[in-house]
């Protein structure tokens, strides 16, 4: 079931955008029910649950008119949550000085885990403090990579790096 992701974004994109929220991800796959389209929304002070039903409720109209997933499939909206996933650049410029956990496909300097702060973003890399060295990782090179929530001793949130 082949499915084009670059297409569904730029469905997906313009209806996000009236709705007042961004895409942070859009993934197409196989769940234990069968395909599911899963996309994740971001927006200013957060999202709630009612944010993701409204998308959900705005968007199927528009993903079905354009009838790009030719098979049944179930439509998810989800918030990227504290430790969001971390794919693109623009990913990384949003949690720079954040705490992440890197893993990459191959080895960078002999080494494919790395749990650091985010320095910088730029097209093609990474750069991350981790273990007091620096880092430059290949953004086409990671495997996975999220934000590791950090919280104060008094379990608030910390404000460093956010």
């Amino acid at each position: 079931m082949k499915v084009d992701v670059n297409k569904l974004k730029a469905v997906t994109e313009p209806v996000l955008q009236r709705l007042g929220y961004e895409l942070w991800d859009l993934e197409f796959g196989t769940g234990p029910s069968g395909a599911v389209l899963r996309i994740t929304i971001d927006g200013i002070g957060g999202v709630t649950i009612d944010d993701c039903t409204r998308v959900s409720r705005d968007l199927s109209p528009t993903l079905d008119a354009e009838d790009l997933i030719h098979v049944p499939y179930s439509l998810e909206v989800s918030s990227p949550g504290l430790e969001r996933v971390l794919r693109e650049e623009q990913h990384f410029r949003r949690v720079l000085g954040s705490r992440a956990r890197i893993r990459t496909r191959d080895p960078v300097r002999g080494r494919r885990n790395f749990d650091g702060r985010v320095l910088a973003a730029e097209a093609v890399r990474v750069t991350v403090e981790a273990d007091a060295q620096v880092w430059d990782i290949a953004i086409d090179s990671i495997q996975r990579a999220n934000v590791v929530y950090e919280w104060e001793a008094s379990g608030r949130p910390a404000e460093k790096g956010r």
